[in-house]
């Protein structure tokens, strides 16, 4: 049961203080106010499939596949009330929407974890994917831009996080500084409002989820 509430107790982690307002971050208050709900539900998938990224690639091997389905079964069953829920405690102007999302899907994942259909989950061998390639295509540029926002918000979320977090090693501590640090000297040279349109501009890699091409496309709009 340890295994299996892992990720949970990881996504409570996440829920530290921040401080969106003072890097860089799209889903602050202004806004999140702004966008429809069907780009609400795109910036909440993009965010979900952030962590699912970070998931695949940091969870130990023997661990991986059943967090992902663990979290895959979690945001079928409650993706539709994450965002119910969010901001009832009003809005932290040091946080943006990712970190909402992050909140609420983690107390309802923990409210699922005794239940006997998430005992009995089966594990899938495949990373997480809320929006797949075949409905990336179909989507307006300002539904991908809100997916990307969502995305990029919970990856600098995660990474914030992970170097706030007491219990993170040495080790940890200076490869996610570092990485912060190149990252946000990149958005400062290039524009940080400039990455969506280079995103949604690049062509998708057939061969990898769609989450995992906004990734590689972060990474050479940073080149």
């Amino acid at each position: 049961m340890k295994i299996i509430i892992k990720i949970f107790f990881f996504l409570l982690v996440l829920n530290v203080n921040t401080k969106a307002n003072e890097n860089y971050s799209f889903g602050l208050p202004s806004y999140w106010d702004n966008l429809k709900e069907v780009q609400k539900n795109f910036y909440m998938k993009g965010a979900l499939d952030s962590m699912g990224y970070f998931l695949w690639n940091n969870a130990p091997d023997t661990e991986r596949d059943i967090l992902i389905s663990q979290y895959r079964f979690c945001i079928k069953k409650e993706s539709e009330n994450f965002q119910r829920y969010m901001f009832m405690l009003g809005w932290n102007k040091e946080e943006n929407a990712a970190t909402e999302i992050y909140k609420w899907s983690s107390a309802a994942c923990s409210n699922l974890s005794e239940t006997k259909e998430f005992k009995d989950i089966v594990i899938e061998k495949k990373p997480l994917e809320n929006v797949i390639k075949n409905v990336w295509v179909e989507l307006t540029d300002k539904d991908k831009a809100a997916y990307i926002a969502g995305y990029v918000d919970g990856s600098l979320d995660t990474v914030r996080s992970v170097i706030k977090n007491p219990n993170a090693t040495k080790d940890d501590l200076d490869y996610y500084q570092n990485s912060l640090n190149t990252i946000y000297k990149c958005f400062e040279n290039k524009g940080f409002l400039n990455l969506i349109p280079f995103i949604i501009k690049r062509e998708i890699n057939d061969s990898y989820p769609v989450a995992w091409n906004i990734s590689f496309s972060m990474g050479a709009f940073c080149r």
